[in-house]
């Protein structure tokens, strides 16, 4: 079993959490690698791109790591939490006065012009040989250096008065790879002298995949869309007649094309065992056939295809 999966984690459980979910499901043998492209808190939700096996972790670490991210986040600006998230100790602030959607925007903006950041004190960094969020349970004093990256894109979509003072904001942002949203959080909170930290978060995108096509574990038991694309020796060699001839069998629906540049495209749907079987036999190829390079991954289909069909 081997492959590329676009799923919608939960709020609740860890990634490490949900991966285990994931084996579990799809009874991945022990010996199997497994693992996934960028860490979500587990109070947060959305995108988590999961590989099985050792090449596909591998093209997780090569990759996906370094992709960009968007994010959709709601910050509660007045108070702080050690944790940098709602599930930490909150302490209020009793120094902020009153908070308006300009002077959020142009906190932003500053935020906005720096590139690096400082990670939180409960991460995973390591600081001498030993995770940060290890040290800052313990009560230890430490410094985290901060990191290269940045703040891409960042709109403000919502801002909402709370009891007690506090500042609801909603927040649609796109950032770099290693950009931490509490981190953000917290500098905000800092520049507005008013403390802030992480009330929701939902991952929405990373690179060019999209929340919209990510499974749920429900959608496991119902047909799944495989999409693969290749270059090289694809063309003129009989690649869609046999990537048809080869889902007829499998009862799947779908097509195969020809794109620019000799590639070849070939989206899948039906059954998860069933793609499996068919993505054994379109990674082999007709005999005349050479794969040069290809992409593929497991998603919830975007639209229902009834036959396969060749364009």
């Amino acid at each position: 079993m081997f492959g590329l999966f676009l799923f919608n984690k939960p709020s609740g459980p860890s990634s490490a959490q949900f991966l285990g979910q994931i084996k579990r499901t799809l009874r991945i043998p022990k010996l199997v690698r497994v693992g996934h492209g960028g860490t979500l808190d587990p109070f947060a939700s959305g995108l988590l791109i999961v590989g099985v096996s050792r090449a596909y972790t591998k093209l997780l670490n090569q990759q996906l790591l370094h992709d960009t991210k968007e994010y959709e986040a709601e910050i509660i600006l007045g108070a702080s939490s050690d944790t940098g998230d709602r599930t930490g100790t909150i302490t209020p602030s009793h120094t902020h006065g009153d908070i308006h959607t300009d002077n959020i925007r142009t906190a932003i903006e500053t935020i906005q012009q720096r590139t690096h950041q400082t990670p939180p004190q409960f991460s995973a960094v390591s600081i001498g040989g030993v995770k940060a969020y290890e040290r800052a349970r313990r009560g230890e004093q430490f410094n985290i250096q901060p990191k290269e990256t940045s703040l891409i894109s960042c709109d403000i979509t919502h801002v909402e008065s709370l009891p007690d003072g506090l500042i609801k904001v909603s927040i649609y942002m796109k950032v770099s790879a290693g950009f931490y949203i509490r981190s953000f959080a917290r500098d905000l909170g800092e520049l507005l002298d008013c403390g802030g930290y992480v009330d929701s978060l939902v991952r929405t995108g990373i690179g060019h995949f999209s929340l919209k096509n990510a499974l749920s574990m429900d959608d496991l038991d119902k047909s799944v869309e495989w999409y693969f694309c290749a270059s090289g020796d694809v063309q003129n060699v009989g690649f869609r007649v046999y990537a048809k001839a080869e889902a007829e069998k499998l009862g799947l629906s779908g097509y195969a094309k020809n794109m620019a540049q000799n590639n070849i495209e070939i989206v899948a749907q039906g059954p998860l065992e069933k793609l499996y079987e068919f993505l054994a036999s379109i990674h082999k190829g007709p005999a005349q056939s050479r794969i040069n390079a290809s992409t593929d991954y497991f998603q919830k289909p975007d639209k229902e295809f009834h036959i396969f069909d060749i364009l």
